[in-house]
């Protein structure tokens, strides 16, 4: 039984994990990580720190399976504006490298609604770290999109929701300490059934959205 983390900052070192490791721009090449795949974007909180360039050098010498995380953050003192420019640089990025998109949101879901609809990019793209209520929730998956859910969020949900069908979300242990194997076991208690069987539908949805 393979694990898959669809979101992490860490290396997993574990045989019985699969998971997409969001790197920085820049960052050193490594062959030694087996079974990990990789993302690399420019945050919205760094902008100014990373260029264009340095993303697609690093996208291209990993080489990244996705792009991202990049997107759009109501919390961070970085214009909103500026924010959208290097978003929409980048949906451009994974369209031209035929990559999936790892999204960063924080309360700016039917702004990302309004540039998918606008642009209406090929791409599948990811949210990750969702803690949205269900009809946000649902309103992007509605135009198409994966929501990797907030392992802190999820660890407080006393039910699963029921408006999320299993081909919808993935799980994720972001920057938390929470255990990857933790999270897989509230989940699997919360919809009813084995740590096994939600890896087998979580491992599905995972190959769809990253090989497409």
């Amino acid at each position: 039984m393979k694990l898959v983390d669809a979101h992490t900052h860490r290396v997993p070192h574990d045989p019985e994990q699969t998971a997409l490791v969001d790197l920085l721009p820049g960052s050193p090449s490594s062959d030694s990580d087996e079974g990990c795949f990789y993302s690399c974007g420019i945050h919205p909180r760094d902008l100014g720190r990373f260029s264009m360039d340095e993303l697609v050098e690093t996208l291209c010498r990993i080489p990244c399976s996705a792009v991202g995380e990049c997107g759009l953050d109501s919390s961070l003192t970085v214009g909103l504006e500026e924010q959208e420019k290097s978003f929409r640089a980048q949906i451009a990025l994974s369209e031209e490298l035929n990559l999936p998109l790892v999204v960063h949101c924080v309360r700016q879901y039917y702004e990302l609604i309004r540039i998918r609809k606008e642009l209406a990019p090929r791409q599948p793209w990811l949210i990750h770290g969702f803690r949205g209520n269900a009809e946000v929730g649902q309103a992007l998956l509605g135009h198409g999109m994966i929501l990797s859910l907030s392992p802190v969020w999820l660890l407080h949900q006393e039910r699963f929701p029921e408006w999320l069908p299993d081909v919808s979300f993935l799980l994720e242990t972001d920057e938390s300490s929470l255990p990857l194997r933790d999270i897989y076991s509230h989940t699997a208690k919360l919809r009813g059934e084995t740590m096994e069987e939600l890896a087998g539908i979580l491992q599905k949805t995972f190959d769809c959205w990253l090989f497409k």
